[in-house]
């Protein structure tokens, strides 16, 4: 089952940025929970094909287009978290967004609130944190596909592939190829 889930996952990312340029991609099931990346290996802590599907995504979205997790997480998980749900939008899963938009009502509501672009190690909370790496910038990527339109935003992803696969990426990079393909 797990094989088959790998092979949907990776077939859908290749149709959405390019070709998956390794020999070959290992998934393996590791014993603690969570998931992890490496470029021709996933490690994943359950056969959850959502876990399956993060961790296939982060092969573009790390391993060929290289960013610092460090210094832009929002362009590492947030951005394969939005490629996650669009990949369940594209299964059928019509609600895939609603928890996500609730989390972000809330946590903008608060008074402890930090910018996306903050680096990883000066987030005050690990909450303040997961959200802003991982849910408010997936919520930015989809407001983008939205305004732009599906057809535009896939452009935007295959020349971003094509333009620095295989390069460190920064978040300005996304932008001006954004720019340029949408003007």
């Amino acid at each position: 089952m797990a094989v088959e889930r790998t092979r949907r996952a990776l077939v859908w990312m290749e149709d959405l940025f390019g070709p998956y340029p390794y020999p070959q991609i290992t998934n393996l099931r590791r014993l603690e929970s969570g998931g992890t990346e490496f470029p021709m290996l996933i490690m994943n802590g359950s056969a959850s094909e959502g876990l399956i599907v993060h961790e296939i995504v982060h092969q573009w979205l790390h391993g060929i287009l290289a960013n610092n997790e460090w210094r832009e997480g929002w362009l590492d998980e947030g951005f394969t978290s939005f490629v996650t749900n669009w990949y369940w939008e594209a299964q059928g899963k019509t609600d895939i967004w609603a928890s996500s938009i609730r989390a972000a009502v809330q946590r903008e509501g608060e008074a402890n609130r930090q910018p996306v672009a903050t680096p990883s190690a000066e987030f005050r909370d690990p909450a303040i944190y997961s959200h802003n790496t991982y849910t408010k910038p997936s919520l930015v990527f989809r407001m983008l596909r939205e305004m732009v339109g599906e057809p535009t935003f896939r452009q935007i992803l295959r020349a971003y592939y094509q333009r620095y696969r295989f390069q460190h990426v920064t978040g300005a990079d996304f932008q001006t190829v954004a720019e340029q393909v949408s003007a």
